[in-house]
């Protein structure tokens, strides 16, 4: 008998949402993954399109020249991955006990499989901590003076940047004894080509050939558009969007998601109903540790698409 398949800890499953209620997931608009409003850069795309062509012989196995432009850039040694959910795991590889604040993103709990995962609110003992800058998904943005105090002896800080970029705060790239992760599938909205980049691990802790060159010449064109996650209004958009939901319930954020607490359990029901009636999907945040039904988590897109949302809920929250 197979194994029953685990519910999902991450958003933009928009297949597996649409096939719950029969829907064309083309017809699906997805607030559920925080991806950049606009997604990709097109000079990215042409890229990766462009590097299809070469897809009968390998790339460079460390990622070169990617690597090397983009440690310029930061001013660190980076290591790069399909993405930053293999750049955590590897950042946690061998730890025993995982410190997390909750409410966070439950992948943080998924790459540090098997150790043991402790969520709250203050530091306990163990040989790793995580931490988000910005925190998915209440947009909680500790300071680099406050991740600095959190290290230890014996102890990995490991800091999540995905959506850092998103936000004028500074990098605690160059902080010593500090792991710092991120991913360009947010910022550039590539998440179908899996990149991310990480300072402070050994890079023998991430196989050869980890990013195919399809990702790799993306990346490329990715450093020629630096700016992109800043070249629109996101504070403003998020702004207008977080009062519109203000009317359904509390609302906290940051970057480009938006945290909505219900006054009533009714989170499951609101993403199924909005998804099966308008074709809005919505991340149900439930499972995150310390969040409950009541809690919602939506993604910051246009301001037509927010709209769109914003109507999706009312129809669906005063029925």
């Amino acid at each position: 008998m197979p194994l029953p398949e685990p519910p999902p800890v991450h958003g933009g499953d928009v297949l597996r949402a649409a096939a719950e209620c029969g829907r064309d997931p083309a017809t699906v608009l997805d607030f559920s993954a925080n991806i950049h409003p606009l997604g990709a850069p097109p000079a990215v795309l042409d890229a990766a399109r462009a590097a299809v062509a070469d897809s009968g012989r390998y790339p460079s196995p460390r990622a070169e020249p990617l690597r090397s432009l983009l440690s310029e850039r930061l001013g660190a040694e980076v290591v790069l991955g399909n993405g930053a959910t293999e750049l955590l795991r590897a950042a946690v590889a061998g730890c025993r006990r995982v410190w997390v604040r909750a409410p966070s993103y439950l992948g943080y709990a998924e790459a540090a499989w098997p150790a043991e995962v402790c969520w709250g609110d203050e530091a306990e003992p163990g040989d790793a901590i995580v931490v988000g800058r910005p925190n998915n998904p209440d947009g909680h943005l500790p300071s680099v003076a406050e991740v600095a105090a959190l290290r230890r002896p014996g102890v990995r800080v490991v800091v999540d940047e995905s959506f850092l970029g998103f936000t004028d705060a500074p990098s605690c790239v160059g902080l010593d004894d500090v792991v710092v992760v991120t991913s360009l599938t947010k910022t550039f909205g590539i998440p179908g080509l899996r990149l991310g980049w990480a300072t402070g691990i050994d890079p023998r802790s991430v196989p050869t050939w980890t990013v195919n060159g399809p990702a790799l010449a993306a990346g490329l064109a990715c450093l020629q558009s630096w700016d992109w996650p800043r070249r629109i209004p996101l504070d403003a958009w998020r702004t207008t969007l977080a009062k519109e939901l203000g009317r359904f319930g509390e609302v906290a954020g940051g970057a480009n998601f938006l945290l909505l607490t219900l006054s009533a359990p009714r989170g499951p029901e609101l993403r199924l109903r909005a998804l099966r009636d308008h074709g809005v999907l919505v991340r149900d945040a439930s499972n995150f540790a310390g969040l409950d039904t009541r809690h919602v988590r939506v993604a910051v897109r246009t301001p037509a698409e927010n709209t769109r949302l914003a109507e999706a809920l009312a129809c669906t929250l005063s029925s």
